[in-house]
Order: structure tokens, then C-alpha cells, then sequence
């Protein structure tokens, strides 16, 4: 993990908006300071940057109801770190502000975000997962980030000077081995779980009991006597039943027989009660197959009198019908001498009644309105000719002058501008100089500043008040012919349209005189033929009658009896035919049944005492089927106890096996607190450690010291191995104040590398305190520092150590300021 820039506002004293470029060339060697007075706000920092990542820092408390990191009297604080991990580059944010942004408002809740570089896109933006992001890209929980990113010496001075429960906490807080201990534990509690179970099976398995074997034999030869019982009571009670059912179907189907038979009896009187009906209805029915024959002679008959009244005045209609014959035909030559000659003067008042004459009238006048609408047709349509060619000719001037007449327009509009800004700049010419430029156009010579009178304003209005009045006058020459042209041919529309409604009247007035005359004609030949037909068809329904047993019309009329009557009497005839038919099926039915059931003779004894034998041996059954049931539940239940007996000793016998695995593994490492085990992995830890340390000692220490640690030592303190002294064992309590440093800051390195994991830590700050060490041992120390950077490395020094200061190029500044506040200067900082 690289840092590249840091970001933050309002942290502890450092107020206002702040920025550290990492990326700055300054930063090439790899090793900077952050130097400044004690309590200036060198850590803050820090603080920053831990913010930024994890929301919080190792010192202050940061929540909605508490920032001890937030700038007194400021509104709000943020910090944002750019950093990059495994080849990616992310972005990381922190803020919290107060209500309406005011130093006295309540705490909001703080705001956090991860987002990859470049383009920004978001990864997490929701607090309670805001841990988890931020873990997942950079393979560090917080705890492991202050122990491999930020460093504080004097956590390993503690580590070195505490006693040695003290510095199993310290190692386990700095290295993550608490987690052995809790291993330890684990196993303890898993040897218990596993010896208290398997004493449980142990007592659940004395308590199953079972069967002994004589007591099992006696079920089973009990249920094989009892399952013999059964099948025997079964075979009697089907017996028994299909008897009972026998004798209930004989009773069944006679009754059925004896009702169907009463049914017989009651259909039987019905149709003797309805003979005289029945008889009735035969001869409607003969009368109603003259139907189509008398329909046809009383047409006959009604068209040729229509006013008779009875056949004795056949003579008198006859000559009536004559006369109106002679009518029709006075009606129809009056109106075809109408329409043949086109004239109605000659009709007498008489024949303009007639109804055919009426429509020849009709047809007459239509025909003379459309003649005289044509003439009017012809004069519209040459005025609408004549006046579309001048609208075209309008137009096509227009189109052809306008161009012109448009820019001449221009023209006098550019020109009446110019005369009235010339005219404006009346002051401005007076200062123009011959041979000077013009600062409007940059023209050398002004002939109005020199003499030469204005243009006129008036002509040149009027110049543009004549072009505009030409261009109305195309417009409304164009317009007009427009409007003549389409007056004209609306004119001519409208009459068009009147000539073909009067050729439509015409034509319709032709087809109903053409109907008329056709109707009128029929008319004429059907009345001679009444006068032909009617004695013919009256002889011929006279004949039908007699053949069919009718003395006359009124006899037969009679015969026919009324609708309603006729429909009734053929309903009841038809049910009562439909019920006849159903009813002697029904009883064959019935009968046949019966015959077949009364040969199967399965019983010749009563009903009752049939029934009586089969409860009796019901109940018989019952009892067997229960008495089998409870010997069945019996060996079931041995059966069960047998199985749990047997799975139970197979499950002791696994759990037996398991628990001398727990039984083991907790004689190695097992303990109600877990400190066997723990002992053990901080001692393997600790080795580790020294393994990683010890090059940067012998860097710091140009070889002369090297840390050691042996299971058999006491405590989790190592030892220190002097090679100047003859390998002399000299223990860490006999080092001077700047060895200490030394050693502790070679622990500081060693544990950063093991609490990253597998992730590489590119960028270190050490919070050390460098006052303790001498001069030399100064520059040993800064030199190790500085080696890291050939590893790609950027360390941070954080110091007020005036030595500091000289010994490191690139530094950052942090100055007090007044009011408790402090600024930051140097590489980098903007």
C-alpha cells in the first residue's frame, strides 16, 4: 500500500483546508519529516490520514455524539487519502459537519466513501459497510493498519520494559496472536462438550430396555394365531355381505317393478280421458292440409273482388273491375302523351289528378331546370379561366420584380441607417484630422468632417417610402388576382355541383315514371286475367272440400279448430306417447333384472337373521383386528428399542472415538483460559519477529547486537547477544536509553512487516521519539530508514528533535500559529 496525497480540513490545530502531495519529486529519497514544537500538531497528521481510511483515530474519540478531532469553533472536518494497492489506485473520504455548518450545532453523522481512480467510480458509500470496502482493497483492518502503516515507538518501549503478562497482551495487540489463546480455550471447551456427551449416550444406553427372548416368542406366535383368526372372520363377514346385499337387491327391484306398473295404470287412464280430444285433433289435421290451397283461392279470390261480399254478386264486381280497367288505361296514355310531347297544356283537370300523371309531371319539370342551369355553367367556367391565367400572371411578376425590389429595399434602409448614424456623430467628427485614421472605420480621408454636406435624411426616407409602396403595390396586385381566381372558381364549383343535382333529380324522375308506368301496365294485365281465374279457382277449392269430408267453407273453417287448442292437444298427445314408450322399457327393464337376480339363489332364509349373523361376526372381527393391532405395537416397539439400542451403541462408539481425538489435542494444548497453547504461539511468534528484526539491528548497530529468545527462557523477553563482547547474553534491562531506541525501533520494523500479511507496505510513519540517541546512533537509525527506500519505501519521521531537521532534506513543517492553531509548510503542502 502506497500513499500518493492527502487531503483534510479543520483536525485538531491544523484549521483550514489542507493538501499533501506525496507525489512531489521532493519525495524521491524516501525518507521525510514532519517536524515542529511539542503539541504543534505533528500527529494530526496522522490523524488525517487514519481518518480518511478508517473513520478514527488511536488517540481521539470521533462518533455523532463526540469529535475530539474537530477544530474548535469550526463548523466541519473532513479527510480524503489517494492511495494505491496491487497495481489500483482508489480514492477514500471522511466528513462530518455540525448542523447548518455552525460551531454551535449538533453533530451529524459522519460521511464516508471509496471510489476507484481514475474516473471516480463509486465502491461503497454506505457507512455500516464502510469498514469492510475499505479492508477488502487494502488487506488491512484498522488494528493491522496502526501496527504496519503508523508506528508508535513508545508502545515498544512499553513492550520491552512491562511485566511478562503485560508484554503477552502487548504482543498479542500488536501481532494478532490473541487468537491462540482463544484456540486454547476453544479446545478446552470442546474436550468438555465432547466428555459430557459422551457420558450422556453411555447413560442413555442403560436406559433402553427390551424384550427377553421368551417373552418375544410368546408375541409372535400370539400374532400369527390372531392373523389367522382374521382372515377366517374376514372370509365370513364377505360372505355375509354379498347374502345381505342380495336380499336388499330383490327387495329393491320388486318394489321398483310395483311402482313402475301403478305408473302403467295411471298413464293408461289418462289417454282414455283424453280420446275425445285426440279424435278432435285428427280432423284439425285434416282440415289443416287444405291450408295452402285455400290461401291460394282466397288471394285469388281478394284480388279480383276485393269488394265482394259473398259469391252470389260475382256479376256485379265483374263489371266494376271492367271499369277501372278502362281508368287505368285513360291514365296511362295521358302521361306518356306528357313526356312524349314535353307539354302539359292539354291535360284537363281530371287527368292531373291521376297518380302516374303526377309523376310524368314531375320528370317533365326536372328535365326543364336542368336544361336551363347549363348556360350558366358555361359562362363560369370560361370567367374561371380567364381569371386563373391573371392570377398566374400577377404572380409570376411579383416573383420575377421582388428580388429587386427586396434589395433595393435593403438598400434604402442601409442608407437611411447610415444618414442617421452619420448624423449622430456629429461631435466625433470634429475631431477627425486629415490624414489621421478613423477610429470607426479607419479611413485616412473625412470628406464631412472637411465641408461636404451631410446627406440628407428626408430624401433618403423618401427614397425608402417609394420602394416600400412598390413592393405593397406587387403584393396587392398578386393578392387581388389571388382572390378574383379563387372567387371564380368557387362560382364555378358551386353551379357545377347545382347541374349534377339537377341531373341526378332528372334521372330519379326518369326511373320512378319508368317504375310507375311498368306497375301500371302490370296492373292492367293482371285485372284481365281476375275476370279469367276466379270462377276456375273457386270450382277447384269447391272439389277440395267435398274430397276431404267438407260440406262447405264454413264447415271447414270450423274443423281447423284455433291454434292454441291444436298446440296443447299435440303437446299432451306427444308426452303422453314419450311416457308410454319410457314406462314399457323401464318395466322390461326392471323385470329382467329381477329374473336374473332371483336365479343366482343366494339365501333362502329371512333378511333379519342374515343380518343378525353379520354384526355378530363384525364385532367377532373387531376384537381379532384389536387384539392383532396390540401384538403388532408391541413387537414394533421392541423392534424400535432393539434399533435405538444398537444405533445408540454404534453412536457411543463413535463418540467415544471422537473424544479421545478432543481428550488428546487438549493435553497439548488445551486450557480453561487457553494460555498453554498461547504460551506456546507467542513463543513461535516472538521468534518470528526477532527473525525479522534483527537485520535492521545489525544495520542500526553496525553488527554488534542480535536479539535471541529460547522456550526455556523465563517470560516472552528477549535477550540481547553483544558480538563485540565475546557473544556475551546481556538482557535488554542493561541497555542504555539509546539502544533501547534501537532495539525498539527494530521491533517497530519487523512487526510492521509481519502485521501486513502478504500485503506490501510501501509507505511507514513513525511516531518516534529520536531525542534519546546520540549523534551517531542518530545517523545509524536514518540510515537504516533511509536503505528502506531501495525497497520502494516512503518513510515518515516524526519529530522535534532539532537533529531531525538537519539530518533529513525533505520535511514537513508544522509552525504554531497564534490562537492555538498551526499551518503546515514545506514539500509538498499546499
Amino acid at each position: 500500500m502506497r500513499i500518493f496525497t492527502l487531503r483534510f480540513a479543520n483536525i485538531n490545530s491544523l484549521a483550514g483546508e489542507w493538501a499533501v502531495n506525496f507525489e512531489d519529486p521532493a519525495f524521491r529519497d524516501g525518507l521525510f519529516a514532519l517536524t515542529g514544537p511539542t503539541g504543534s500538531g505533528k500527529t494530526s497528521v496522522l490523524d488525517a490520514l487514519s481518518l480518511a481510511l478508517y473513520g478514527r483515530t488511536v488517540r481521539q474519540k470521533v462518533s455523532k455524539e463526540a469529535n475530539e478531532v474537530m477544530t474548535r469553533g469550526a463548523g466541519s472536518a473532513s479527510a480524503e487519502v489517494a492511495f494505491e494497492t496491487d497495481g489500483q489506485r482508489y480514492l477514500c473520504t471522511w466528513s462530518q459537519h455540525r448542523a447548518r455548518s455552525k460551531a454551535g450545532g449538533n453533530l451529524q453523522a459522519a460521511k464516508r466513501t471509496l471510489a476507484r481512480l481514475p474516473g471516480g467510480r463509486m465502491l461503497c458509500e454506505r457507512l455500516a459497510e464502510m469498514d469492510a470496502a475499505v479492508a477488502a482493497v487494502t488487506g488491512m483492518t484498522f488494528e493491522q493498519f496502526t501496527r504496519s502503516v503508523l508506528l508508535a515507538q513508545g508502545q515498544f518501549d512499553a513492550f520491552l520494559k512491562a511485566k511478562d503478562d503485560e508484554r503477552s497482551d502487548i504482543l498479542e495487540q500488536v501481532t494478532g496472536t490473541g487468537v491462540f489463546s482463544e484456540v486454547g480455550a476453544a479446545v478446552f471447551a470442546r474436550y468438555q462438550q465432547e466428555r459430557d456427551k459422551t457420558a450422556l449416550l453411555a447413560q442413555h444406553q442403560s436406559f433402553l430396555q427390551v424384550l427377553d427372548a421368551e417373552a418375544r416368542a410368546s408375541l409372535i406366535l400370539g400374532r400369527g394365531a390372531a392373523q389367522q383368526a382374521k382372515q377366517t372372520l374376514e372370509a365370513e363377514v364377505a360372505r355375509l355381505q354379498s347374502e345381505q346385499a342380495w336380499l336388499d337387491n330383490l327387495d329393491t327391484l320388486r318394489a321398483q317393478r310395483a311402482r313402475l306398473l301403478n305408473e302403467q295404470a295411471q298413464h293408461d287412464a289418462r289417454v282414455l280421458h283424453m280420446r275425445p280430444e285426440l279424435e278432435r285433433l285428427l280432423r284439425a289435421d285434416a282440415a289443416r292440409a287444405l291450408d295452402a290451397a285455400y290461401a291460394k283461392f282466397d288471394a285469388v279470390r281478394k284480388l279480383a273482388w276485393r269488394r265482394v261480399k259473398a259469391w252470389e254478386t260475382r256479376s256485379v264486381e265483374g263489371k266494376a273491375a271492367e271499369a277501372e280497367l278502362v281508368g287505368w288505361r285513360r291514365e296511362l296514355a295521358a302521361a306518356e302523351a306528357v313526356c312524349g310531347t314535353r307539354d302539359s297544356s292539354a291535360l284537363t283537370a281530371e287527368a292531373r289528378q291521376f297518380p302516374f300523371v303526377k309523376t310524368a309531371l314531375v320528370l317533365l319539370e326536372a328535365k326543364r331546370a336542368h336544361a336551363a342551369a347549363l348556360p350558366a355553367l358555361d359562362r363560369l367556367r370560361a370567367e374561371r379561366d380567364v381569371t386563373a391565367k391573371e392570377r398566374v400572371q400577377a404572380e409570376n411578376e411579383r416573383a420575377a420584380r421582388k428580388p429587386d425590389v427586396e434589395s433595393a429595399l435593403n438598400l434604402a434602409r442601409e442608407k437611411v441607417e447610415l444618414v442617421k448614424r452619420v448624423a449622430s456623430l456629429e461631435e466625433q467628427r470634429a475631431l477627425l484630422m486629415d490624414g489621421q485614421p478613423c477610429p470607426l472605420c479607419g479611413a485616412t480621408g473625412h470628406p464631412y468632417s472637411s465641408g461636404i454636406p451631410l446627406p440628407g435624411l428626408a430624401a433618403a426616407q423618401a427614397g425608402l417610402d417609394a420602394v416600400e409602396q412598390t413592393l405593397r403595390k406587387l403584393e396587392h396586385a398578386a393578392d387581388a388576382a389571388r382572390l378574383a381566381a379563387e372567387a371564380a372558381d368557387r362560382a364555378f364549383r358551386n353551379q357545377e355541383a347545382a347541374v349534377h343535382a339537377g341531373e341526378q333529380d332528372a334521372r330519379d324522375a326518369q326511373n320512378r315514371f319508368d317504375v310507375a308506368r311498368e306497375e301500371l301496365k302490370a296492373r292492367i294485365e293482371t285485372g284481365v286475367a281476375v275476370v279469367r281465374e276466379v270462377g276456375t279457382v273457386t270450382a277447384e277449392m269447391t272439389a277440395e272440400l267435398a274430397a276431404a269430408g267438407f260440406a262447405d267453407e264454413e264447415q271447414w273453417k270450423a274443423a281447423r279448430w284455433i291454434d292454441r287448442e291444436v298446440e296443447r292437444v299435440r303437446r299432451g298427445k306427444a308426452e303422453l306417447s314419450e311416457q308410454g314408450s319410457s314406462l314399457k322399457g323401464r318395466i322390461a327393464d326392471v323385470e329382467t333384472a329381477l329374473r336374473q337376480k332371483e336365479t343366482e339363489a343366494l339365501s333362502t332364509r329371512p333378511k333379519d337373521e342374515a343380518a343378525a349373523e353379520l354384526n355378530a361376526k363384525r364385532q367377532a372381527l373387531e376384537s381379532v383386528v384389536q387384539r392383532l393391532a396390540d401384538l403388532q405395537a408391541a413387537l414394533k416397539a421392541d423392534d424400535e428399542a432393539l434399533e435405538r439400542r444398537r444405533e445408540q451403541g454404534e453412536a457411543l462408539a463413535a463418540q467415544k472415538t471422537v473424544f479421545a481425538k478432543w481428550e488428546t489435542l487438549n493435553g497439548w494444548i488445551g486450557g480453561e483460559n487457553g494460555a498453554r497453547f498461547k504460551r506456546y504461539a507467542q513463543g513461535i511468534t516472538l521468534r518470528r519477529l526477532l527473525q525479522v528484526a534483527n537485520p535492521h539491528l545489525a544495520r542500526m548497530t553496525r553488527g554488534r547486537y542480535v536479539m535471541v529468545w529460547e522456550e526455556s527462557d523465563q517470560g516472552l523477553l528477549p535477550a540481547m547477544i553483544d558480538r563485540e563482547q565475546g557473544d556475551v547474553r546481556r538482557a535488554v534491562s542493561n541497555l542504555s536509553g539509546g539502544e533501547t531506541f534501537l532495539v525498539s525501533l527494530a521491533l517497530a520494523l519487523g512487526l510492521a512487516n509481519m502485521a501486513s500479511g502478504k500485503l506490501r507496505v510501501d509507505s511507514l510513519f513513525l511516531d518516534e521519539g529520536f531525542g534519546a540517541l546520540d549523534e551517531d546512533a542518530l545517523d545509524t537509525a536514518l540510515e537504516t530508514l533511509s536503505g528502506l527506500q531501495q525497497q520502494g519505501k516512503l518513510i515518515g519521521v516524526i519529530s522535534h528533535v532539532p537533529a531531525i531537521k538537519e539530518r533529513i532534506r525533505t520535511q514537513i513543517q508544522i509552525q504554531p500559529q497564534a490562537g492555538g492553531h498551526s499551518i503546515l509548510r514545506g514539500a509538498g503542502v499546499a
